[in-house]
């Protein structure tokens, strides 16, 4: 039957049923809220357990993210503090090392996305001003690097041109709190290409020197990492981990579309929450029981604070666990506790309905125990103990040992929280939860303690070494240095530094050596070290005895040490070995420190090597400069004695002419007689007197002249100032408008400014036109003659001529005569002024018929004894309206023409005949006309040889010697049509080729009309020949192409563009614009400079065609043999669709960067390391291209080329010189011989090099990769150099800085004006950032000539560029302006595209 307790309480009756009821109601009660208040507890210290291991983890990861974040912090303040001594290196090599030192630490750490670098102007060196836009160079020049990491390479990050400098939070707030700075996360892609954006954060320090901020240092993380090792992380099954930056940003979370994000924007009421909760964002935060409405339930939230090395920013670790996770386990004991209440409830009863006397009182205290236990007051046995072992004595023992285990934990949390961590804890059993989270708590934080420790002593003993090796040291210093710092920090007992010397190791330094121990390894390839050396890496061979490691001292003899070998590398080259001995195995942190300085005493004796070669050349120097003085002095003194011999001689020769003047003297007195000597003297005298009066009157004369003239100069410098400035305004600005570069003109206002143009350049004509003749009577203009060939006229007759002989309709005719010489002399720039003159008024006077210009020979009474007395007879004939017999004297005056009536029908000024018979007499010669009125006139101009004015041997031989002549001999002229005879029935004979007329070369008759473009092969010949035109024309067809001609430049590039020919054959000396012109203007089109060239010339083979671009080069005459070996390479060429680039380079990566700029479009690239392997290729297979660096290891590229060059059998392509080297001059003469082009490696030099490489390979530009195609039509821009320069016009005449302010706006320059000289000076040196400036000579004030001096006496404006501008059009004015400091000069009314090329080349220099 079962027990039932009620029962009996209820149906007992007297005083024990009255006190069973009462002790029984009571205990009841009592146990029933004990058991509650127990299950509540227990449930509640489950919960708090968990906070305690929820605020734990959250401090844990804490720390795990400062660390992983600070250490690279403090990589970055160890390279910031480096930074921090680089002035003590020279400047020209600070951004070399800055770069090294930063390509070195990005690849040594895995982490890093880039590393960069940013300096205020100015601050790093004085280079700015050489280094703008370029790599590693903001526009203003400063030093602002960032290298990032693309695939296997390090690469450059270009310099956005639109970025505003120095306003970024990555600039501003380190130079603001000059101090460590963390930016927010952000994405961001280094190559600027959509979808490549990586989530990254910044580390950031100010580099700071002598307490002045110089510039920033940083690197960027990929967060990606940080964010999956948070996501591993699991503190409870349903719980997560994630990081928020200082703003709330995302940095992990388990959603990966929610990284990046603020929280604030994700959910606005669970950050309000958190805010609420943990607003202090410096102080850890407790654990709170908040509703999580991304989960949709109650969460348990913990967060934790950190900072990043010394910033100021705080980021916070958030720990997020359900609430019914939390409370599952609480919840089970609840349960337990209520069950076991429940059945020792039940216990209770029936042990009091049959002992309750026994159990009032032990029930009592259990009582008042378990009370002041839920008040806190927790004591170690608060009952007595007791030898029962009922249920009362069982619960008093449970409840004294759950109160001592209570207290133990409060004390052992206690200990913990003052930071003793030795402190030790009893378990209640090995089930204690408590006590196990306890323990586990203060285990972590021994470890965490332990590893920061360890941390701070490793980067301590760096910065240590690293300072004690710093600074301008020897090399036994910084040994000496480095190892006694391993001495202190790490125990080392003994140790050698080796140093490097090229075929040796030798003794550098030493620690507790043997004395006088030095002795050098020669060949340290084998033992040890040369293992050590092969592999790169330390080696220790464990304990062994050294016959010089050693520990010796007074009590200590030990020769058997341990023993490891370290080898030191800068940049790929072995620099130093360390050999280094423990007396015992050292553990593995302290071997990390040896690892992380070998690189720093690498670089420190590298930089010790290199200042100490200076030093020896700086020497050398100074001895050589001696001995340049002693030999001077040895030279003056024998000067000294030769000018005492010549003294000596003079002195003889005086003293013989005395002698001789004597005796003629003596014999005169002897045979004259007394009174006729006496007439003689005495008519001798009047003579003489009226020859002195005669010769102060010439003299006075000729002073009068002089000042005549001085003044005629000066006014006529000051009319043409006067004239000058406003007709610059006007030039430049209706060139502005007839240009209509905004198309925002209609047609008749652009003509009505072309109209403006061109009166202005005639009025500049004629202002001209009047100083020619000015200095032609001043005497002021000068004769330049050189040796000239007779085709070279009828060549300029025809070029400049025949567009208006077929304008007016007339027939041009130039006629050589068969008797002419090889060559004469004379000034070509006359003569052409004269034929000039002479041919404009023929073609100006002449309706119809013809205007000829022929050349003859007029002999001499000597010839042909004298072969040169001879003049030569420029005769222009025309059939025009004649002159009358009685105006044929009169229009050779100045400002005299046949019709000076005001009713007349033909312009000008009436100068050009009077100038033409100035200049006719400058040369010794004159102007012979013969005219009858409507028949025509003929102006003869005859000048002399002027090698017959002072008649050489040298001349003699020059004009004799046929290896000195330019051009074939007269002979060798007509073996082009004789090497023909049979090809061509349309033969002329040379004499026939001289008469033909302008109508005779045309173009001959072609394929153009059933021309298919893109299918048909398509030879373009440009030749003004037409019987030389005709063969090539055959020829082209024997060989399968169809031909189109052009006689002239102008229609070649036409049809090149038109009908894009697969190849064109292009003569040099063409009417009009020469085969140069052409050739150049075909390689500038990016559409049609794939088209290969083939040039023709009288002249000799000439390098600079193939520099330019040609395929080939053919010297006339040739034979059909050369013909056809020309069309065959023409055919090849063309028939070739991969072309062969050969690189010879021996830097692995700098070839893979080479292939990855230049491509593999139609391009097969084969590599040379050596130049021995490039000999070996060049000798199996042609090549279209090369590229060569001019290092190679077992020759340089000079020795390469002269050695190529010997070998005659073997096809040299085009060379492309691609070096890094700063090139001589004659180290750069040398090289123009051989290469086609030199690119030195520096700003653009990658972008020039896929250029240069696109023209010599004929690569189709329009099939390129997009990007190259913008990278190639980038450089051909021709105003992009413009683009953000800076321009300081000084000019007191507004009109003119208006026209020229406006005409340079429009290509992107920006400009500032000064009203004098004297303001030009001050604006000069207030704007550091000027590019050029363009100065006027004549203002108030201050003139141009003493504002340019003024300005060169700046040492900062030294290299500045300065273009003078004057009205005045002197030629000693040019000169003045030199003198003064300009570097160029251009004369009023400006020229505006002179203007511009010279700002061109001014501005790339």
């Amino acid at each position: 039957m079962l027990f039932n307790p009620f029962k009996v309480i209820f149906q007992r009756k007297g005083l024990s049923g009255k006190l069973l009821r009462n002790i029984g109601g009571t205990a009841l009660i009592i146990y029933s809220a004990v058991i509650l208040y127990v299950a509540i507890n227990n449930r509640q210290n489950a919960i708090e357990t968990a906070k305690i291991n929820l605020q734990l983890i959250s401090e844990s990861y804490s720390n795990y993210a400062s660390r992983f974040l600070g250490d690279f912090m403090s990589q970055v303040s160890t390279t910031a503090k480096t930074f921090e001594r680089i002035y003590q290196i020279p400047a020209r090599e600070r951004r070399p090392f800055i770069g090294a030192m930063m390509d070195n630490q990005l690849r040594s750490n895995s982490h890093y996305l880039s590393f960069w670098t940013i300096w205020d102007p100015n601050k790093l060196d004085s280079l700015d001003k050489y280094m703008i836009d370029k790599p590693g160079s903001t526009r203003l020049g400063s030093f602002s690097l960032t290298l990032f990491k693309q695939n296997d390479s390090i690469v450059i990050e270009r310099n956005n041109p639109n970025t505003i400098l120095f306003q970024g939070d990555y600039y501003r707030l380190p130079k603001q709190n000059l101090r460590e700075t963390v930016l927010e996360p952000y994405s961001y892609s280094f190559t600027g290409k959509e979808g490549e954006e990586i989530l990254q954060t910044s580390l950031i320090s100010p580099i700071i020197v002598g307490g002045k901020f110089k510039g920033v240092v940083g690197v960027d993380l990929d967060l990606e990492e940080l964010n999956a090792a948070f996501n591993k992380i699991k503190p409870y099954e349903d719980g997560y981990i994630y990081l928020l930056s200082a703003d709330g940003t995302f940095v992990t979370y388990p959603e990966d579309s929610l990284i990046g994000k603020k929280m604030p924007n994700v959910d606005k009421k669970f950050a309000s929450v958190i805010n609420h909760k943990h607003g202090d964002n410096h102080a850890s935060s407790p654990v709170e029981e908040v509703f999580h409405p991304g989960l949709n339930e109650k969460t348990f939230v913990s967060s934790y604070p950190f900072k990043i090395g010394n910033s100021q920013e705080t980021w916070r670790v958030v720990v997020v666990v359900p609430s019914t996770t939390i409370l599952q386990d609480a919840n089970k004991a609840l349960l337990i506790t209520l069950m076991v209440g429940v059945l020792g409830l039940l216990t209770i009863l029936w042990v009091i309905s049959n002992l309750a006397s026994k159990i009032t009182g032990p029930l009592k205290m259990t009582a008042n125990a378990l009370h002041n236990m839920s008040k806190g007051l927790i004591e170690a046995n608060p009952l007595p103990e007791t030898d029962d072992n009922d249920e009362v004595g069982e619960t008093m023992k449970a409840v004294n040992q759950l109160s001592a285990g209570l207290s133990e934990a409060v004390s052992f949390a206690g200990e913990i929280g003052h930071g003793n961590l030795n402190m030790w804890y009893n378990k209640l059993s090995d089930d204690d939860m408590l006590g196990n989270a306890l323990i586990k708590m203060r285990d972590d934080l021994v470890s965490l303690e332990n590893k920061n420790r360890q941390n701070i002593w490793l980067q301590e003993g760096k910065i240590k070494l690293q300072e004690s090796i710093a600074g301008d040291k020897t090399a036994i210093q910084i040994g000496t240095n480095y190892l006694s710092g391993l001495a202190k920090l790490l125990d080392l007992k003994s140790g050698i530094v080796y140093k490097n010397e090229g075929n040796s190791l030798t003794i550098c330094a030493g620690y507790s050596l043997p004395e006088q121990l030095n002795f050098s390894i020669p060949d340290f390839s084998l033992g040890i070290i040369g293992q050590v050396i092969r592999s790169k890496a330390p080696y220790s061979p464990g304990f062994i005895k050294s016959p010089h490691l050693k520990l010796e001292s007074g009590f200590i003899n030990k020769d058997e040490l341990w023993i490891i070998f370290y080898p030191c590398y800068y940049h790929q080259q072995l620099i130093s070995v360390l050999e280094l001995a423990f007396d015992t195995e050292p553990p593995t942190e302290k071997l990390e420190v040896i690892n992380q300085t070998t690189k720093n005493i690498a670089a420190a004796l590298y930089a010790e090597g290199i200042n100490h070669e200076i030093k020896e050349l700086l020497i050398k120097t100074q001895e050589q400069s001696e001995e340049l003085k002693v030999q001077q002095e040895e030279l003056r003194e024998a000067n000294e004695e030769l000018e005492q011999q010549a003294r000596e001689l003079k002195e003889s020769e005086a003293q013989l002419q005395s002698q001789q003047e004597e005796l003629r003297v003596t014999n005169e007195e002897l045979e004259a007689k007394t009174k006729i000597l006496e007439e003689q003297q005495a008519n001798i005298l009047i003579k003489n007197k009226e020859l002195q009066n005669a010769s102060a009157a010439l003299e006075e004369k000729a002073i009068q002249i002089e000042k005549a003239s001085k003044y005629k100069s000066e006014f006529l410098a000051n009319m043409s100032h006067e004239l000058r400035t406003p007709l610059n305004s006007l030039l430049i600005l209706s060139k502005s408008l007839a240009d209509n570069r905004k198309k925002n003109l209609l047609e008749d206002q652009v003509e009505a400014a072309e109209i403006i143009y061109n009166s202005g350049n005639e009025l500049l004509n004629l202002i001209n036109d009047i100083l020619d003749l000015s200095k032609i009577e001043a005497g002021k203009m000068d004769v330049q003659p050189e040796e000239l060939y007779p085709e070279e006229f009828a060549t300029y007759v025809r070029r400049n001529f025949a567009h208006l002989a077929e304008k007016k309709g007339l027939d041009l005719r130039t006629n050589l005569s068969d008797d002419l010489p090889e060559s004469f002399s004379t000034d070509r720039r006359r003569v052409e002024q004269i034929l000039k003159n002479l041919l404009s008024n023929a073609f100006k006077f002449t309706h119809n018929g013809f205007v000829e210009f022929s050349l003859s020979k007029e002999v001499g009474s000597n010839y042909p004894i004298d072969p040169l007395d001879y003049k030569m007879a420029f005769t222009v004939s025309d059939s025009g309206i004649g002159i009358a017999s009685e105006k044929q004297q009169e229009i050779f005056d100045a400002f005299k023409q046949a019709d000076g009536s005001t009713s007349r029908k033909y312009g000008g000024t009436g100068l050009g005949l009077s100038i033409s018979k100035e200049l006719a007499a400058l040369l010794h010669g004159e102007i012979i006309l013969k005219s009858e009125v409507g028949q025509g006139s003929s102006f003869t101009l005859v000048i002399p040889n002027l090698f017959a004015e002072q008649p050489t041997d040298e001349s003699i031989n020059k004009s004799s010697d046929p290896i000195l002549k330019d051009e074939p001999s007269t002979s060798n002229r007509d073996v082009i049509t004789k090497s023909y005879k049979e090809e061509s029935s349309s033969e002329l004979k040379r004499n026939e080729i001289k008469k033909a007329t302008v109508g005779d070369v045309g173009s001959i008759p072609d394929d153009r009309e059933n021309l298919k473009k893109g299918k048909d092969k398509a030879l373009l010949i440009i030749e003004d020949d037409s019987t030389f035109a005709r063969i090539l024309s055959k020829m082209a067809k024997e060989h399968g192409f169809k031909f189109l001609h052009a006689s002239s430049g102008e229609v070649g590039l036409q049809l090149a563009v038109n009908y894009k020919p697969s190849a064109v054959i292009l003569d040099i000396n063409l009417p009009g614009m020469d085969g140069w012109e052409v050739l150049e203007k075909l390689k500038s089109n990016p559409e049609i400079r794939h088209i290969p060239v083939h040039m023709m010339s009288a002249f000799e083979e000439t390098i600079d065609a193939f520099k330019k671009g040609a395929l080939g080069y053919l010297t006339k005459p040739a034979d059909s043999e050369t013909l056809q070996k020309a069309f065959d390479n023409i055919a090849s060429f063309i028939d070739k669709k991969i072309r062969d680039l050969l690189l010879i380079e021996d830097d692995s990566n700098l070839q893979k960067s080479i292939k990855t700029i230049i491509g593999n479009s139609g391009v097969a690239i084969t590599t040379a390391d050596s130049g021995r392997m490039a000999i070996e290729l060049l000798s199996q297979k042609t090549f279209d291209c090369m590229i060569l660096d001019l290092g190679l290891p077992d020759m340089t590229g000079f020795e390469l080329l002269r050695a190529l060059k010997h070998q005659k059998q073997m096809v040299i392509p085009p060379v492309i010189v691609y070096t890094g080297r700063e090139l001589s001059k004659e180290e750069n003469k040398e090289l123009h011989e051989y290469a086609e082009s030199i690119i030195i490696k520096g700003v653009k030099s990658e972008e020039r090099l896929l250029d240069e490489t696109s023209l010599f390979l004929h690569r189709v530009v329009n099939e390129l990769p997009k990007e190259q195609q913008e990278i190639i039509s980038f450089l051909h821009d021709r105003d992009s150099i413009f683009k953000g320069r800076k321009v300081l016009i000084v000019d007191d005449d507004m009109r003119n800085v208006i026209a020229l302010s406006k005409v340079l706006q429009e290509r992107g320059l920006e400009i500032k004006v000064a009203e004098n000289g004297k303001i030009g000076v001050e604006m000069a040196a207030n704007n550091p950032d000027l590019s050029l400036v363009l100065m006027d000579i004549m203002m108030p004030e201050m003139d141009g000539f003493e504002a340019i001096q003024e300005i060169r006496k700046n040492p900062k404006l030294k290299a500045l560029p300065i273009i003078a501008l004057t009205a005045k059009a002197m030629k000693e004015d040019r000169i003045r302006c030199i003198n003064a400091g300009a570097n160029d000069y251009i004369a009023k009314p400006i020229n505006v595209d002179k203007l511009l090329s010279l700002m061109r080349v001014w501005l790339f220099k």
